[in-house]
């Protein structure tokens, strides 16, 4: 991870929204298309999730997952962060295809945590849709979580 993307999460956490989202917007400017330039910008989608817009973070969170490329480890972070600006806009559908989406990126960059938590989304929102519960989901997320990881996304 570069210093600056990491600056600007450090920034973000201290409570320094403005002068997160400054460093962030001024590397995305000067980035090619690529990994780097979905990571910068899946970090100022959650500032902005948090402090703006859902809508404004999901819109940038569909940007990062076209900068992704073919990067599993990324693509799975960008649906699962998808996944929840979906739910959070009231998007059930939305919320479960991004976060089956990101089941098989999350297994083939070996991300426990995040495919615990993509199960669990889906899970949640086809609760929420009528749809039932599934306990061996439920059974398989639970043994997949890290209860020390910190969620793409508190509101």
């Amino acid at each position: 991870m570069d210093r600056i993307l990491r600056s600007g999460e450090c920034d973000f956490a201290a409570g320094e929204t403005e002068r997160a989202t400054a460093l962030l917007e001024d590397q995305i400017k000067g980035l090619p298309g690529g990994t780097r330039r979905a990571a910068s910008l899946r970090v100022l989608a959650q500032i902005r999730a948090r402090s703006l817009s859902v809508r404004d973070a999901f819109e940038l969170a569909t940007t990062a997952r076209a900068e992704a490329g073919d990067a599993s480890e990324a693509i799975a972070e960008v649906e699962l962060d998808l996944a929840f600006y979906a739910f959070c806009l009231g998007d059930l559908v939305g919320a479960v295809d991004h976060a089956r989406a990101a089941l098989p990126y999350a297994e083939h960059a070996g991300l426990d945590p995040v495919r615990a938590e993509a199960l669990a989304c889906v899970s949640m929102a086809e609760f929420w849709l009528g749809r039932g519960r599934s306990e061996a989901r439920m059974e398989e997320a639970l043994a997949l979580e890290d209860p020390g990881r910190v969620g793409p996304l508190e509101i």
